[in-house]
């Protein structure tokens, strides 16, 4: 069993999806700044071989996006209602401020720097083999994840003239719940006794599917990352 926990760099290629005045891939790509990520997990490695080891078990990630103030305009919601729209990478949501809570199709609001919050609880199937295996061992591998959304959410200001208003999105529309991604990979372990093993990891995640759907762009993730840990040998 593993246990390990590391930085990511997450970032993203984009797509043109839905038509819209206001925003495209240029726009969404300019205003947004992917901040430094983070991951963490518990796998379980079944040797099914003397060359060949299989993990799986689960993985959290939390990955953050700072958003360029920006102005965001008024139209028609899921429900019929005016509200103000506000388009992330990843999906939009709505915001109807008290000081402006009747507008019209078309008005607009200023919004300030906004942070952008996603969250995943990944399941992975990855198969590495064993290339050194020493006191210090060297094991690359290949996998498929499945990524489960658990959070999607957004904090920003919104101003017009004269008025200034908090807003928290807590549910960004257009994200899908299930996606997938490829996983390339390699296992460092350092034998420290005949039971315990330092372990560091390396990895490049790359989505094989868009988070998203019908939104302004479709989104394809990338994430690099290096995690630290220590590995048990049950038997």
């Amino acid at each position: 069993i593993s246990a390990f926990a590391g930085p990511e760099y997450a970032n993203y290629r984009l797509e043109d999806d839905d038509t819209n005045p206001y925003e495209n891939k240029q726009v969404i790509q300019k205003r947004e700044t992917n901040l430094l990520s983070f991951s963490t997990a518990i796998l379980l490695n079944y040797e099914s071989t003397k060359k060949i080891k299989i993990q799986s078990g689960i993985i959290y990630a939390s990955s953050n996006i700072n958003i360029d103030p920006s102005k965001i305009y008024a139209e028609k919601d899921n429900a019929g209602n005016i509200k103000y729209k506000y388009s992330t990478s990843s999906g939009y949501g709505y915001i109807l401020p008290t000081f402006n809570s009747s507008p019209s199709v078309g008005d607009s609001l200023f919004t300030r720097t906004s942070v952008h919050n996603l969250q995943f609880i990944t399941i992975p199937f990855i198969a590495h083999y064993k290339f050194i295996n020493k006191k210090l061992s060297f094991n690359p591998g290949v996998g498929i994840l499945i990524n489960f959304l658990t959070a999607a959410g957004l904090t920003t200001e919104v101003k017009d003239f004269t008025n200034v208003e908090n807003e928290v999105i807590t549910n960004l529309h257009g994200l899908k719940k299930i996606n997938f991604s490829f996983l390339l990979t390699s296992d460092l372990q350092y034998h420290l006794s005949e039971k315990w093993f330092l372990i560091g990891t390396p990895y490049l995640k790359y989505a094989l599917s868009s988070i998203n759907k019908q939104n302004v762009v479709k989104t394809y993730p990338y994430n690099i990352g290096f995690g630290m840990g220590v590995r048990y040998r049950l038997k």
